[in-house]
């Protein structure tokens, strides 16, 4: 039985589920305050924060599609392993000394547990690339 496509759709439904969540601060200052406890009084922050959001949902997008497009499988893969590993990266430090909201301390565990799910479908499909079935 060969797994490798199972990791594959699996990793890249991870993807799509945690790219896709923050797609709803599309809605405004509101939902943005509910998902990650900040404050965006500034409308060129909360412009920032909406097109943020509204690219995590591009990519969430991609990663769906992906799960039935064998081509958009490694281009979706790789920038889901870059978003989530260059949160993590540049969210250590904060980590460390607890300079975050409990909802962006919550996010960044959310990616760390994540990630290694991802990065299992990165893997096979690889594997399965480099097979000649994928």
């Amino acid at each position: 039985m060969n797994i490798a496509p199972w990791l594959v759709r699996l990793g890249l439904l991870v993807a799509a589920l945690i790219h896709l969540a923050p797609l709803a601060a599309v809605a405004g200052a509101s939902m943005l305050s509910r998902m990650y406890g900040v404050v965006t009084e500034d409308p060129s922050l909360l412009l920032l924060l909406q097109h943020r959001a509204l690219l995590f949902g591009l990519l969430g997008s991609l990663s769906l599609a992906a799960m039935w497009r064998v081509e958009l499988r490694s281009p979706a893969l790789l920038a889901a392993l870059v978003s989530m590993s260059g949160f993590l990266l540049l969210g250590a430090e904060s980590m460390s000394s607890s300079a975050l909201n409990a909802e962006v301390n919550r996010v960044w565990w959310v990616d760390l547990i994540a990630l290694p799910c991802v990065l299992s479908g990165a893997v096979a499909q690889l594997w399965s690339r480099r097979r000649g079935r994928g």
